[in-house]
């Protein structure tokens, strides 16, 4: 039973998965006689899922623009540095 349970938790919150609202620890729906407090728990994992899943793309939108302006910064130096100098100050810094 724990292993379900556990199972049940990784579904849930694993940033691989999206699930849709009705996937998302449905078996609380199919309990028997199942209450509001029950069902509002649901409800509030349901919408961090969702919170989750907009960050993240927030997140992966602020790396890809992160990304772009790096390599525009690159672009800034190497009209001020040769390629060697820029080459060597990159060895470096790794």
């Amino acid at each position: 039973m724990v292993d379900t349970l556990n199972q049940s938790a990784a579904v849930v919150l694993s940033s691989d998965v999206r699930a849709d609202d009705s996937e998302i620890m449905c078996w609380i729906t199919l309990l028997p006689e199942v209450g509001d407090p029950l069902l509002r728990e649901r409800r509030a994992i349901i919408e961090l899922v969702a919170q989750a899943e907009r960050l993240e793309a927030v997140a992966r939108d602020r790396r890809a623009e992160a990304y772009r302006a790096s390599l525009a910064l690159e672009t800034s130096a190497r009209r001020s540095w040769s390629d060697d100098e820029i080459k060597q100050a990159k060895q470096r810094a790794s």
